[in-house]
């Protein structure tokens, strides 16, 4: 059971961050960085990361960086 669990969590936080990615791309849906941002700083915060450290990281990195990137298109674009 826990195993399932398991599997269920990383398939979402792994489309999360995929997400996160075509949101970049797209600059139009920034704002979705915000929640999916909060989501995983909860799951890390109840443990998961601890499961499988290095592969749940990698995840959590992309979308650190895809929310920082689309932060800088923005303004960046608003600049000019």
């Amino acid at each position: 059971m826990e195993t399932l669990k398991l599997n269920r969590d990383l398939i979402t936080i792994w489309s999360l961050a995929l997400v996160s990615i075509g949101a970049v791309v797209t600059t139009r849906h920034v704002i979705l960085m915000l929640p999916l941002l909060v989501y995983m700083l909860y799951k890390s915060t109840r443990g998961i990361i601890t499961y499988r450290g290095t592969f749940l990281m990698v995840p959590f990195c992309i979308m650190l960086m895809s929310a920082f990137a689309g932060i800088y298109l923005v303004v960046l674009r608003s600049i000019s």
